[in-house]
């Protein structure tokens, strides 16, 4: 009776099997009729490897990438209709785990254990866009890319230290020994051999976007990669990474890598979110981090250009400018070129940023006896070192700041037609949280939960 049932019921039963996470393979092999109806929720999400040999990895519904090109080729060219959802592992010798080593005197980046990797990667990801470049544009993908290593290694002057982290008191030996975070690059070197992909829709940079795990592939690689992805219209970027404050130029690199990274994104771009984490310096009562190295802000100002085109702007623990989307002068008033800035088609904006400015200037502020006694400390070691001092007592809010930060968001939403919500939110106490509601040319819902109270403007 089973085999006669009609191909929408078997289709539904097939659905069905697949939310619960029952194995729909044995299904396809009963008979022909099965498998017009079970096959395509094979490929409706599709799990890959740049590697021939699964057996390291998942035994499992993966398909090494060799083999994924050939069953969606030639004869087997209708099978990219079914696929939705492609997460590609992109497989690299050495597995190079975050705050597990320690640097001896004579480490370096520049070693054969991190080129080795770069070298898979570069040469993983070529493959994948080659194998993706005819594919109709019609056919729009979500492509999901993460990093898998091989074998666990130590790169070359480090050893393994269990007692590793980015706080430095879980740090015995110091808290400047710490190697340096690895992320896949293309080095130096842009890829000139990557090919342009106009299916791909959708692309996420994190190795588990349920859990916001972060991506293991560098910014700059990852703003490579999404440029060459033509008619995208939705880019996830997860930077969620624990960084030491003594590797602020590790931090400074990543801004500089995203900012430039953004000019180059395809117009169609409409969705935008990047998740990242507070880089915040040893303890709450010291002073920020200038993650800019220089005097411009580069990502605010291209993040700015780029939100034009954009429909959702999505930013986590970015840290930004108060006037990041309509610049104001000193006296808080708009400049001549911010008064030809217009956002068509922006609906949705959640800004959720940490207390400090990019140049390192805190919007959470001390009490002014307590900042008198910590602007007498000349030398912090003891104080970092001591998991209880120093710790965040910040308890007034930079009025000036957030009234800037009013004004500009003002401003902007002005110039938004289509905006149906926005939210501004720091990450810190004292609180400060806006949240506005808004029918497009009729009326706005506004809350703020603030001790910060907006004047006249």
């Amino acid at each position: 009776m089973a085999a006669t049932l009609p191909l929408e019921l078997l289709i539904q039963i097939g659905t069905s099997l697949e939310s619960t996470g029952a194995p729909v393979t044995p299904c396809v092999t009963v008979s022909r009729r099965w498998q017009a109806a079970f096959e395509p929720l094979l490929y409706r999400k599709v799990h890959l490897y740049t590697s021939d040999n699964l057996e390291d990895f998942s035994p499992g519904r993966a398909l090494s990438l060799a083999n994924f090109g050939r069953i969606t080729f030639g004869l087997g060219v209708f099978r990219r209709a079914w696929i939705r959802h492609i997460e590609c592992c992109l497989v690299v010798p050495h597995a190079l785990y975050d705050w597990q080593t320690i640097q001896l005197e004579d480490y370096t980046t520049d070693n054969e254990v991190r080129r080795d990797n770069d070298r898979a990667f570069q040469s993983g990801i070529i493959a994948l866009f080659r194998t993706l470049s005819d594919w109709d544009p019609g056919l729009r993908l979500t492509l999901q890319l993460l990093i898998s290593g091989r074998e666990e290694t130590l790169e070359p002057n480090t050893y393994d230290c269990t007692f590793t982290g980015p706080v430095p008191w879980s740090f015995p030996d110091g808290w400047i020994l710490a190697v340096p975070l690895y992320r896949a690059s293309f080095g130096d070197i842009d890829p000139p051999t990557l090919p342009v992909v106009p299916c791909i829709d959708r692309l996420w940079f994190s190795d588990d976007p349920e859990f916001d795990f972060p991506s293991d592939i560098w910014v700059g690689a990852a703003m490579q990669i999404a440029r060459n992805c033509s008619t995208m219209s939705g880019l996830r970027l997860n930077m969620q990474e624990h960084v030491k404050p003594d590797h602020l130029d590790y931090m400074q690199a990543r801004r500089r890598a995203l900012a430039e990274g953004i000019k180059s994104l395809p117009p169609t771009l409409r969705d935008l979110e990047l998740l990242s984490s507070f880089e915040y310096p040893w303890k709450w009562s010291m002073p920020g981090l200038n993650l800019l190295g220089s005097d411009h802000d580069m990502l605010s100002l291209n993040r700015r250009n780029l939100s034009i085109n954009l429909r959702r702007l999505d930013l986590d623990e970015v840290s930004l400018a108060a006037d990041v989307l309509f610049p104001l002068d000193e006296q808080e008033n708009p400049l001549p070129e911010s008064l030809s800035l217009h956002w068509p088609q922006l609906e949705v904006i959640n800004l959720r940023v940490p207390p400090v400015l990019p140049t390192g200037r805190w919007v959470t502020l001390h009490l002014p006896e307590r900042q008198k006694e910590l602007d007498a400390i000349e030398d912090w070691s003891d104080i970092i070192r001591d998991v209880e001092r120093g710790c965040g007592d910040r308890k007034l809010l930079d009025t000036d700041h957030f009234q800037r930060v009013l004004i500009s968001l003002g401003h902007a939403a002005r110039r938004m037609p289509n905006l149906t919500s926005l939210s501004y939110v720091i990450d810190a106490y004292p609180e400060f949280e806006l949240l506005v509601g808004f029918t497009p040319y009729e009326h706005a819902e506004l809350s703020l939960y603030s001790e910060h109270r907006p004047d006249k403007h």
